[in-house]
């Protein structure tokens, strides 16, 4: 794979969301960074949006996960989902580079 100057501190920041102190569960964090399988439905379907297109997560959908979860669950998961979709985004694109490169 390429050489990437800030992998550590990417690695860093992943562990950091994914297992650091919160009130959602960290598996249910990696579960969210991986757009792997959730039991809460709705906040799959949520998840799966963020990881696909989150420019389309709209505020009526938030609103509706507000009735059955805390902003700062919200917050977490949100976080992690990106931080997951982000992390797998650089893994392509070092691995095109590296590709490039050889």
């Amino acid at each position: 794979m390429a050489t990437d100057p800030y992998r550590a501190k990417a690695m860093l920041l992943r562990q950091t969301v994914l297992a650091g102190h919160g009130v959602v569960a960290p598996a249910v964090r990696s579960a969210a960074a991986a757009n792997a399988a959730i039991a809460d439905e709705q906040i799959a379907q949520y998840v799966a949006q963020i990881h696909r297109d989150a420019l389309r997560v709209t505020d009526a959908s938030v609103d509706a996960l507000k009735q059955n979860h805390t902003e700062d669950a919200l917050f977490e998961l949100t976080v992690a989902a990106a931080t997951g979709a982000g992390m797998q985004r650089l893994d392509i694109l070092l691995a095109l580079l590296e590709d490039e490169c050889a």
